[in-house]
């Protein structure tokens, strides 16, 4: 048995439907585009406004550790 954390619509899923890995890491997008912003777990605006694609430099893994912040 496993215990799984849905991270999108659930639309269509059922207690049958098979759970196949990705074996993608998950990533969040960094750079000054986010800097005053506030993003979910999965990285996306919580203040309704898309994210500019100038603003974002690059992707960091959830799983990893933080970054020094000086």
């Amino acid at each position: 048995m496993a215990i799984l954390v849905p991270l999108g619509d659930l639309t269509g899923l059922s207690s049958l439907t098979e759970v196949v890995a990705t074996g993608k890491e998950q990533l969040v997008p960094v750079g000054p585009g986010l800097l005053g912003r506030v993003i979910s777990a999965l990285g996306e605006p919580l203040d309704g406004e898309p994210l500019s694609p100038d603003g974002i430099v690059g992707s960091y893994p959830v799983n990893a550790y933080p970054p020094s912040p000086l």
